[in-house]
């Protein structure tokens, strides 16, 4: 069972996905994303420390996440444009 601790722990890990151009990391970071939103609390607590976030903050993050991860795999898909052969002479 995931934990608030190992989802922000997630969410931390894969922030630099656009730094790193990574895919992968990218979508570690919406899924980590998803995970803390669907955390019934909205703090954790480790001995000696206490950590907040604001879910409106990271619904901001997962969406400019999703945007990276949509435009990188609608760039990748590999396609290239064939030309209209209308232009070629005969």
């Amino acid at each position: 069972m995931a934990t608030i601790e190992s989802a922000f722990d997630d969410y931390i890990a894969n922030a630099g996905y656009a730094e790193n151009d990574s895919l992968t990391e990218a979508k570690a970071f919406v899924t980590a994303c998803t995970r803390l939103l669907l955390m019934p609390v909205s703090s954790r607590s480790r001995p000696g420390s206490e950590l907040s976030f604001s879910t409106a903050s990271i619904e901001r993050a997962k969406e400019k996440a999703e945007r990276w991860v949509s435009n990188k795999t609608r760039g990748s898909a590999g396609g290239f444009r064939l030309g209209d052969l209308r232009s070629f002479e005969r």
